[in-house]
């Protein structure tokens, strides 16, 4: 996605508001709360932030010890001046252990990026987050799931993969960290999803559209779709722990006991 400057942009006028996002960053709070509770002085980092949405959310909520690496100028720019915080820098994800080096983390969050990377690098990169762990640390990473919602938007920001659960078990294994949480989720909504990426890369091969000219998925749906497809994911949270599979599989990480 590095140099798709218009994807960062939508990126950053939506995703305070749009329904994927937001749950996504509540998933996140649910999860930092869950391990540390109340406290509100641990460190946090955010590798690979994008446009600074998830440390808008963060810094709401009272976490100020907040750091984050971005490796697109466009996306550290939006950030900066999205969160008004200093400790935002621009860099490789694959050198994240260099950026941070004498500087450890309660929390690594690394949301959807691991999309952009090949396996050998993903254990790197996840050895890197072990060292700069504080005891009792914890590495909280999102990303997509399933060759099948595979669409025109993974081929118009460069995806090279997608993941299962098992794949994580596998890089956890890897890079001698232990998995605390490894399941799916926008279940309920995955047929939806399926069924219009499809309908985008039928439009695509047929030559109807070209992949520049079919939406992206970061586009901002009606204000009654996009709060429909919020709470179907809050329902499906609260009632369905560990849906079979979903578009996003949500992992969180530990060093090994």
């Amino acid at each position: 996605m590095i140099g798709k400057k218009h994807e960062y942009a939508l990126m950053h006028e939506s995703e305070t508001n749009f329904w994927w996002y937001k749950h996504l960053h509540q998933q996140v709070l649910h999860s930092i709360e869950h391990y540390f509770l109340q406290q509100k002085n641990i460190d946090i980092l955010d590798a690979g932030c994008g446009t600074g949405g998830l440390l808008v959310k963060l810094q709401q909520q009272q976490y100020n010890n907040l750091h984050a690496l971005d490796a697109s100028s466009d996306a550290v720019n939006f950030a900066r001046e999205k969160t008004g915080l200093p400790n935002i820098v621009f860099g490789y994800l694959q050198e994240v252990g260099q950026h941070f080096y004498g500087r450890q983390f309660d929390v690594i969050c690394c949301m959807d990026v691991f999309t952009y990377l090949i396996d050998e690098e993903i254990v790197s990169v996840l050895q890197q987050f072990a060292g700069l762990l504080k005891p009792g640390g914890i590495i909280i990473t999102n990303n997509n799931a399933f060759k099948a919602f595979k669409g025109t938007h993974d081929y118009h920001v460069g995806v090279i993969k997608r993941f299962t659960a098992k794949d994580f078990q596998q890089y956890a294994a890897n890079a001698d960290l232990q998995v605390l949480e490894n399941r799916y989720w926008n279940f309920l909504l995955s047929p939806l999803v399926w069924t219009i990426r499809k309908w985008k890369l039928l439009l695509h091969h047929t030559g109807i559209k070209s992949a520049d000219h079919i939406q992206s998925d970061i586009a901002m749906p009606a204000t009654a779709v996009n709060n429909c497809c919020f709470s179907l994911l809050q329902f499906e949270r609260k009632w369905l722990r560990n849906p079979p599979w979903g578009t996003s599989v949500f992992t969180v990480l530990q060093h090994k006991p």
